[in-house]
């Protein structure tokens, strides 16, 4: 359950806690009046140990989905 509004982080963290290089495929799902809705992210490639930001928030508020 995602809330969006000025008291809630919208952040979601993505953690590649392998040695090596890590392919990560994001895909969001969600209902809006009922309906079942799939938002899929730019594959992105994470380097041993490193992280990732998502910003729902802005991608809601982008209008994208």
């Amino acid at each position: 359950y995602w809330r969006v509004d000025a008291d809630h982080n919208t952040l979601l963290g993505i953690l590649n806690s392998d040695t090596e290089e890590a392919r990560v495929q994001v895909s969001l799902d969600y209902t809006v009046d009922g309906v079942q809705h799939s938002y899929e992210l730019t594959e992105r490639t994470l380097a041993p140990r490193a992280s990732d930001l998502v910003d729902i928030g802005a991608i809601i508020a982008s209008g994208e989905h």
